[in-house]
């Protein structure tokens, strides 16, 4: 069975590929096959087609998917915490969110986060433009850049910029990331197939995020051969503080929360049931 990713191969994606690597699922009769995420990949829509069983996506994207009429549902969540970012030069003086308005933003205008912070904090007068390249955020002491920490504050220390990051999640927006996910269809003709399939990844992100990452990160940069392994052990590091115990947990209130933030801003159609984007029927038991 196969999982598409919701980018090109790269760390904070980890686990997953650990376990196609490893070959994680086979004693129960499965084979993980990875799928390369990238431009234009919009990982519910090849789930909901069939042209991948399972995907990785943000829980806030499954509520929106379920909005459209799209029945996912998630079932696994490797990380407590979330590397999306807003990255800014320090002559910028960006040290809040309400510290954005005038600035030049580099981020999606159909971003449900930034619709968010955009309301909360009042953000009225900020040039917003589409996301743009690490190499234009150098150039412009005066754009903030939305981004992944682990990649950006890679780059940016790479390149000997200094940076500084506003973390999405302390702006009250903070969706469960990288969440497995299928179609209701698939949890009810085939749960135990669900159920390894969870196993096996659960299996594959503690052993990525607890120092068993070579063959992981190995199959990563076989399959993005401009991703650097320096550059998957920065985030590696990062992830490590960020995941969820037990291995893939999902608490209710973290999704009833992320459910209020999109209807706060009129992002989701209120008859969507807030518990219906999520199962922890098929987690392992703890």
């Amino acid at each position: 069975m196969s999982i598409i990713a919701n980018w090109l191969p790269q760390a904070s994606q980890g686990g997953y590929w650990q376990a196609a690597a490893e070959g994680l699922g086979k004693d129960d009769g499965i084979t993980i096959e990875m799928k390369s995420g990238g431009p234009g990949i919009q990982t519910v829509t090849n789930v909901a087609i069939g042209d991948a069983d399972y995907g990785m996506t943000a829980a806030d994207n499954i509520y929106m998917a379920r909005s459209q009429g799209i029945p996912v549902v998630g079932i696994f969540a490797p990380l407590d915490g979330s590397e999306q970012c807003l990255m800014s030069h320090p002559s910028a003086n960006v040290k809040d969110f309400a510290d954005l308005n005038g600035k030049k933003l580099s981020v999606a205008p159909a971003g449900t986060y930034w619709k968010y912070i955009q309301k909360k904090y009042n953000i009225k007068t900020a040039a917003e433009m589409p996301p743009v390249s690490m190499a234009n955020w150098n150039e412009d002491p005066n754009m903030v850049l939305q981004c992944m920490y682990g990649a950006e504050a890679f780059t940016a220390k790479q390149k000997g910029f200094d940076a500084n990051f506003l973390m999405i999640s302390k702006s009250g927006y903070n969706p469960y990331t990288q969440v497995l996910f299928t179609t209701e269809n698939r949890l009810r003709d085939h749960p135990d197939e669900a159920a390894v399939v969870v196993k096996a990844v659960a299996k594959g992100w503690d052993q990525f995020l607890n120092g068993q990452e070579g063959p992981g990160v190995d199959m990563i940069l076989s399959k993005n051969p401009d991703y650097t392994k320096d550059a998957a052990m920065f985030d590696v590091k990062i992830m490590a503080g960020m995941q969820t115990k037990p291995m893939g947990a999902m608490d209710p209130q973290r999704w009833k929360e992320t459910y209020d933030a999109l209807a706060s801003v009129d992002l989701i159609n209120k008859s969507v049931a807030w518990d219906s984007a999520f199962s922890t029927k098929f987690l392992p038991a703890s």
